[in-house]
């Protein structure tokens, strides 16, 4: 398992990237569950990824990203 700062070290900037969102499910008022796909150039290719993403809504209001899974198409 990888910890959140390891995560982050071994990221690299990419360019830029295309998202479709599939779907969105909310749960409640503060809750959401997002599926979409994302398109982004890699080593010169483009390649896509299936994402689903949880967010939760903060007491100001705002959302945040709290868990996000990611596999190759």
């Amino acid at each position: 398992m990888v910890g959140r700062d390891e995560f982050l070290a071994q990221l690299k900037t990419g360019g830029p990237r295309k998202t479709l969102t599939r779907s969105i499910l909310l749960l409640g008022q503060t809750r959401a569950f997002v599926t979409c796909e994302v398109t982004m150039p890699i080593d010169g290719e483009e390649q896509t990824f299936e994402n689903a993403r949880l967010f939760v809504r903060t007491d100001t209001g705002e959302w945040k990203l709290l868990g996000w899974a990611n596999e190759p198409v």
